[in-house]
């Protein structure tokens, strides 16, 4: 008897897509926003402690535009 799962399918694996996985798709793009927002609102108060606080925010935003790429070739290669 076969349990019925995702090993049944005829397509190779290599020309299988990905699903849609809203954490993969949004997370970036939300981490973009947030980073630039936190920059913006911290930038203004740029003073002691909050400097700190700039540079992870424009850390967070490069982490999210580096994560659209890789996704992007994720989905393509359906890893």
């Amino acid at each position: 008897m076969s349990t019925g799962g995702d090993n049944d399918d005829s397509t190779p694996k290599r020309f299988r897509r990905l699903r849609f996985n809203p954490l993969r798709e949004i997370l970036p793009y939300v981490c973009i926003v947030v980073g630039i927002v936190m920059a913006a609102r911290n930038g203004f108060t740029f003073s002691g402690n909050e400097g700190v606080l700039v540079i992870c925010s424009l850390a967070l935003v490069a982490v999210g535009v580096i994560a659209i790429p890789v996704n992007l070739w994720m989905k393509k290669r359906g890893l």
